[in-house]
C-alpha cells in the first residue's frame, strides 16, 4: 500500500505460487460494498456512475491481475474514492455524500437541515481497516507520498495511483490521471482529500503537489 506496488495486489486478488487470492467475483463483490460501480445519490445532476466488469465465461486470470490494480473494464469517480476512503479513514461507515448541509434566510435563520446518513456501518473487519489505514500512513511517511504529505501541520494518510489513457507523447513516454486520496488528522479524521490531475505525461508529479497546497490551506487555516 505505501509504496502502491502492482505485483502485491496481483498476488491479492490473483493469487500466486500457492497463494489463493480473492479472484474477479470477490473484488467486484467488495468494490460494490464501498459504493462502486452504482451512483452514490449526491444532491448534484450528471453524477457518473463508474463501471465494473461483467465477469463471464471470457474472464481469465491475466484479467484479474488488471482488475486487481484497477486496469481493464473499471473506471471510477472522484466522488467514489472518496466515500470509500471515508469509509476506511473512519473506521468502516459508508456515509451518504451531500453539498447541502442547511438552508437559512437573510438573518441566517435554519429553515431546513439536511442531516448527514449513513448508508452502511461495519464495511469491513476493524482489523482489516486499522491495517489499510497503517499502510495510507506508511504512504506519507516512507512510501509513495513522502517529500509531499509529510510536512503537513498533522500527520496524514494517503494512497496514490496512476490511471492509463493508453496514448503516449512522440518520444514514448504515456499519458497519465495521476491520482491522490489524503486524510487527516491521522488518528481523528475530519477532512478527506482527492485530487486527480489529466493527462500527466509519464515522470511528473502532479496530484500529490495539488493535494498538498491543498491540504496546507486547510489546515493553516482551520488552526487560526
Amino acid at each position: 500500500i505505501a509504496e502502491s506496488v502492482n505485483t502485491f495486489f496481483y498476488i491479492i486478488g490473483g493469487g500466486y505460487e500457492g497463494r489463493q487470492g480473492l479472484g474477479a467475483e470477490n473484488i467486484k463483490a467488495i468494490l460494490e460494498i464501498f459504493g462502486w460501480g452504482a451512483k452514490t445519490g449526491i444532491d448534484l445532476f450528471g453524477e457518473g456512475q463508474g463501471v465494473l466488469p461483467t465477469i463471464n465465461d471470457q474472464w481469465r486470470l491475466g484479467d484479474t491481475y488488471h482488475f486487481a490494480i484497477g486496469q481493464g473494464p473499471f473506471s471510477v469517480t472522484p466522488l467514489q474514492v472518496a466515500g470509500a476512503f471515508g469509509a476506511i479513514a473512519n473506521g468502516g461507515a459508508l456515509f451518504q455524500p451531500q453539498m447541502v448541509r442547511q438552508v437559512v434566510d437573510a438573518q441566517k435563520n435554519v429553515i431546513q437541515e439536511f442531516p448527514y446518513r449513513i448508508i452502511q456501518n461495519n464495511l469491513a473487519d476493524p482489523e482489516n481497516v486499522d491495517i489499510v489505514r497503517e499502510g495510507m500512513r506508511q504512504t506519507v511517511t516512507a512510501g509513495s507520498a513522502t517529500g509531499f504529505l509529510d510536512g503537513l501541520p498533522v500527520a496524514a494518510a494517503a494512497k496514490t495511483g496512476t490511471a492509463q489513457t493508453g496514448r503516449k507523447t512522440q518520444d514514448a513516454r504515456d499519458y497519465l490521471y495521476s491520482w491522490v486520496v489524503t486524510f487527516a488528522p491521522f488518528d481523528h479524521p475530519d477532512f478527506l482529500f482527492v485530487a486527480v490531475v489529466e493527462d500527466v505525461v509519464e515522470g511528473n508529479a502532479a496530484a500529490l503537489p495539488v493535494a498538498r497546497d491543498v491540504m496546507q490551506w486547510y489546515f493553516n487555516t482551520t488552526s487560526r
